[in-house]
């Protein structure tokens, strides 16, 4: 993945995560580069995907999501769900 978003959060967690590269918005030849990079080097774009499909499925599932902040909420509480469906 290539992004562009000025966001500094996104850009740490691309950078941190392994799942794309960081590139300036409105930046032509860093753009051009960074394709030219990914075209010459399909190991690493399975890489990204495989690192991108990590991260989708354990940061961003609503359903595992879910089920993480119920946890946390129930901790605080001291509440204890055994064998209830989330």
């Amino acid at each position: 993945m290539v992004n562009t978003c000025l966001s500094a959060e996104f850009c740490r967690k691309v950078e941190a995560d392994g799942f794309g590269v960081n590139v300036e918005p409105e930046d032509e030849t860093a753009l051009a580069d960074a394709l030219e990079r990914l075209l010459g080097d399909p190991a690493l774009c399975a890489e990204m995907a495989r690192r991108g499909r990590a991260v989708a499925e354990a940061e961003f599932d609503r359903p595992v999501s879910y089920r993480r902040i119920i946890g946390m909420a129930d901790a605080l509480l001291g509440v204890t769900r055994e064998g209830e469906p989330c």
